[in-house]
């Protein structure tokens, strides 16, 4: 246990990638199942072990990325391509790009 500012913190068993490049796709996933079990205390209670624990979880990081890539297109479907409130933070479209025919020299 740590204390920092104040409030203690634990160090808990979680699982990992096992390359070097998957290390967010696993923390967002991590994150999304200590939110869904915040957010239904009722049902972590159930199931008898610490809801904090992910010590009995497993992620594929493929799944993860796509699990995130279908969210965010839900969520640029149901509120347009803006961030916030502001119109200034606007995500464009991307831009179909054709090929351009090469030159030949003369």
């Amino acid at each position: 246990m740590r204390l920092i500012l104040g409030l203690a913190f634990y160090s808990m068993p979680c699982p990992q990638q096992d390359n070097s490049s998957d290390c967010g796709v696993y923390v967002l996933l991590a994150t999304n199942v200590l939110v869904q079990r915040l957010l239904s205390p009722e049902e972590s209670k159930q199931q008898g072990s610490n809801p904090w624990s992910l010590e009995n979880v497993s992620f594929n990081a493929d799944t993860g990325r796509l699990q995130f890539q279908r969210l965010i297109a839900e969520l640029i479907d149901q509120r347009g391509r803006r961030i916030g409130t502001k119109v200034d933070i606007e995500i464009p479209p991307p831009q179909e790009t054709t090929p351009k025919a090469n030159k030949v020299a003369s």
